[in-house]
């Protein structure tokens, strides 16, 4: 990242790219719910583009990675933030329907009622993990509050362990929430 918090490594897919993969993902998200398709979710690789961080990943280095500066400009695009965080374009938004494959309602920040066959937590942490710093990059403090509390609850209600301090975490974990093991 240049010193502005611009992306210019020779490898960055740049932000129209982001932008075209990210409604595209939107898109098939929700056909996955409206078909009660949940199992597609975690089955399915698109965390670089549907939620952007900036942080190298280990599949494509700086490719899909944001400086402060570039998420300012997403954030600005008036076609970006409805897909990301609040659904007009289509009836939920990306971060609304990754939770409610997980069986979480982010607005109500509480778990689905009735969730459908396979609407569950799939004990997908690094998802989790960029998801939560997706979040914290993008300014979104409301729905962030709400999937530390997803985390709270995935402790606290079904006994599930986040090991914080595995190499995968490597300790940037993003909720106050879940740091049993690396406490």
């Amino acid at each position: 990242m240049d010193k502005e918090g611009h992306n210019k490594d020779k490898s960055f897919v740049g932000l129209d790219k982001i932008r075209v993969q990210h409604a595209q993902q939107v898109a098939k998200f929700q056909e996955w719910a409206d078909c009660g398709r949940w199992s597609d979710f975690p089955r399915n690789h698109f965390d670089w583009w549907a939620f952007p961080i900036d942080l190298p990943s280990t599949n494509y280095g700086l490719a899909y990675s944001l400086g402060r500066a570039d998420a300012a400009q997403l954030l600005a695009d008036p076609s970006f933030l409805p897909l990301y965080r609040k659904g007009t374009f289509f009836p939920k938004s990306c971060v609304e329907l990754i939770a409610l494959s997980w069986g979480w309602d982010i607005e109500r920040q509480q778990p689905v009622t009735n969730p459908g066959k396979q609407q569950q937590w799939g004990r997908h942490d690094i998802r989790l993990r960029k998801v939560g710093q997706s979040l914290l990059l993008f300014g979104q403090s409301d729905l962030h509050a709400s999937l530390d509390r997803f985390v709270a609850h995935l402790e606290k209600d079904e006994g599930f362990s986040f090991d914080t301090a595995s190499t995968a975490i490597r300790g940037d974990w993003p909720f106050t929430a879940g740091r049993g093991a690396a406490a």
